[in-house]
């Protein structure tokens, strides 16, 4: 049964498909102190979210974080294809718990202080966290800095969609992604721990995006979202957690031969998102790592594949994620954003001739400049010194 007075609650699976569980924690000293749950649905269901808080009662609050379906289902003697749904559903309810009783104390509190920045991050010594979006990137940055010894922690954010327009494919806004990143997470052994952005993430990156057309600009909102809003959630996440180090799976490097920390473009141009962290502070460049700078894409793949993990086939996230299918022109429209035909403007000037553009790709992009020789990192507490150049041909509102 559940409990009468839980820290926290986590709940997963819907009616109308019949399966719903409910998963309650109470936590003292790092530790889940007492679990109970509440199911109605089948009994793969019920057997999974028993067996979960079997794994949860008296675990520490990482071991909680590394309840998987993988592990349900190896508790359980493996349930089946039929049956998986169970697993699934009870490792969302104890996911939703976890994240319930961190995202409570997410800048509310600061209980492991975060050591003096300008430094080096050293394996064996130092915690990660790890930007995990459930795809091949992410999941392959996680593994390098498993076999270098850091103390890893992967964090997946939930984030704001369209709920009029189905989810794209390749949506890193769609839930499969967090099942994802958790079993991924569960292959290298290491806690993952999700997070609610959903409001944060459309306030301040759905909500410019649709200004930004409403006023005639056109904004880049993967820009605002790698470089500013993800790395703020990031950063509060891993004060929780205890870790010092950031990690994301962008291709880009940080240099610091120069004894400052500097955003340098990736080895592989084709793949370059140096552009997308053009924003971050210097603060949080002295604790970013960026394992795949020196990697090409398909030697990601390659990697994934030959260490099993599950993101190895996943596909690589395509355009802006929350508009759903059908693009930005339903989206905007929906937001009561009107297009029109205008004159395209330039950083050199305005056309003469009235101009409709004709597709669904926001012009525009930018590049770090800063790509200095890669060498090992040096201590300083200086302000890192980065460049940047916008390149705006065009800013005019696209039509389907």
């Amino acid at each position: 049964g559940g409990l009468a007075h839980p820290d926290a609650t986590g709940q997963a699976g819907a009616e109308d498909c019949g399966d719903v569980a409910i998963i309650e924690i109470t936590v003292a000293d790092g530790h889940v102190t007492d679990a109970g749950f509440r199911v109605r649905g089948c009994g793969a269901t019920t057997a999974a979210a028993s067996a979960a808080c079997e794994r949860l009662m008296g675990a520490s609050l990482d071991d909680a974080m590394r309840v998987s379906a993988t592990a349900l289902d190896a508790d359980l003697g493996g349930l089946g294809p039929e049956r998986r749904h169970g697993v699934d559903v009870a490792a969302d309810a104890v996911t939703r718990a976890i994240e319930a009783w961190y995202g409570a104390r997410m800048g509310n509190s600061t209980p492991h202080p975060v050591p003096d920045t300008g430094r080096c991050l050293a394996p064996g010594e130092d915690r990660v966290a790890v930007a995990m979006s459930g795809g091949v990137d992410s999941a392959v940055a996680a593994m390098l800095l498993v076999d270098e010894g850091y103390d890893v922690v992967g964090v997946t954010m939930r984030l704001w969609h369209d709920p009029v327009a189905a989810r794209a494919e390749r949506s890193c806004c769609a839930p499969e992604t967090v099942r994802l990143a958790r079993e991924t997470c569960a292959a290298l052994g290491i806690p993952h721990l999700v997070i609610d952005a959903a409001e944060r993430f459309r306030a301040e990156v759905v909500e410019d995006f649709i200004a930004g057309y409403r006023d005639g600009r056109t904004p880049n909102p993967c820009i605002t979202c790698n470089g500013e809003v993800r790395f703020r959630i990031l950063g509060e996440a891993a004060q929780v957690l205890g870790a010092y180090g950031l990690a994301t799976g962008h291709y880009a490097r940080v240099d610091r031969s120069s004894g400052t920390a500097v955003l340098a473009t990736a080895v592989d141009g084709t793949k370059d998102q140096s552009y997308m962290l053009a924003r971050l502070t210097g603060d949080v460049l002295d604790r970013l790592v960026l394992p795949l700078g020196d990697m090409t894409k398909d030697d990601v793949r390659a990697l994934a594949a030959s260490r099993g993990l599950p993101a190895a086939d996943a596909v690589e996230s395509q355009d802006v994620c929350f508009v759903g299918v059908g693009g930005y022109t339903p989206f905007l429209e929906r937001q009561g954003v009107e297009s029109e035909a205008g004159r395209s403007s330039t950083r050199t000037g305005t056309s003469s001739e009235p101009t409709m553009a004709t597709g669904g790709t926001p012009w525009g992009s930018a590049r770090a400049l800063a790509s200095p020789p890669r060498s090992r990192c040096t201590s300083s507490p200086l302000t890192p010194r980065r460049t940047a150049w916008w390149l705006a041909p065009v800013q005019i509102w696209p039509r389907g």
